[in-house]
This record gives C-alpha cells, structure tokens and sequence, in this order.
C-alpha cells in the first residue's frame, strides 16, 4: 500500500512541475510581447515627436526668415525639405523629418499657411512614420469682431493641428 502511496506522489509531483513549467514558459511569452508593444509604442512617439519638430522648424523659418520659402515663381505654392536629425550624445542618427509648407491660402481673405511634417524612424528593414498637419496664421490684423485694426495676438502661431499614424 505504501509503495502504490509513493507511486502516486510521484506522478502527482511530476504533474505539479509540468504545469508550473507550463504557465512559466506562458508568463515569458506574454513578458516578450509586452516588450515588444512597449518598443513600438516608443518608436511611434519618437516618430512624432520628430514630426512635430519638423513643424516648429518650418514655423520658426517662417517667423523669422523673410525669405523662407524661397521663391521658385507664382505658381509654384509648395516647398519642401527634409533634415535628418541626430542624438546629442553619441551622434548615431534617430531618424528625419520632411517638411512640406503649402502657401495656396496665404493670400486675403485666408491668410494661412499649411505645413505638413512626416517625422520616420529607421527600425530594422522596416520605416516607422507619423505625420502632424497645422495650419498657421498669418494675418497681420486680429481676426475678432471689433479688433480688426489691432495686431494679431495669434501672428505665425498654430491654429489647426492633426496628427495620422503609419503612411
């Protein structure tokens, strides 16, 4: 009788270590895909985060550059550019961003600038990318009722922001 008691034991303990083993090797795959989503999830904001400097870059030319764009005619209403930015620290380059500044609404009575910002992280054979549409205003009176004269508090500041995912 003892001997069909050890038996027992035994096979009872090899199926305890089995399904420990079991919900071990469950808990580790989910830890990878965890991982693996956290990696993604920082990889898009990086490339957002470039996108939004390509937007401060162009707004910043803008503001203070009277020749940015530079003219290629009347016709022509868009430029665009692209800088690849690198860390700070090391210098490998992070990514780039590409600034597209369309100047069809710039004239009365809209007054606006649009720029488009594609910011793209290089990640193993594969291009992470987002992208931030704005607009920018460009009026050089105030746009309120009863204001019309004064100056625009909102001059070559923001006034439309959208972002989109993957291209």
């Amino acid at each position: 009788m003892k001997l069909r008691r050890r038996a027992f034991m035994l096979i009872m303990a090899l199926f305890m270590v089995t399904f420990i083993a079991v919900l071990a090797l469950a808990f580790l795959g989910t830890g990878a895909a965890a991982f693996q989503g956290a990696q993604a999830t920082r990889l898009e904001q990086q490339a957002l985060a470039l996108a939004y400097s390509g937007i401060e870059d162009a707004r910043v030319k803008l503001e203070r550059d009277p020749l940015f764009p530079p003219s290629a005619g009347e016709e022509t209403k868009f430029y665009s550019y692209s800088e690849t930015v690198r860390d700070l620290t090391s210098g490998p380059v992070v990514g780039s961003f590409e600034v597209t500044v369309d100047q069809t609404y710039q004239d009365s009575p809209y007054f606006l600038i649009r720029l488009l910002s594609i910011g793209r992280i290089p990640n193993s054979g594969k291009e992470i990318k987002k992208s931030v549409k704005v607009e920018i205003d460009i009026s050089p009176n105030d746009r309120r009722v009863g204001h019309e004269t004064d100056p625009n508090p909102n001059f070559y500041r923001i006034v439309q922001c959208s972002e989109e995912g993957q291209l």
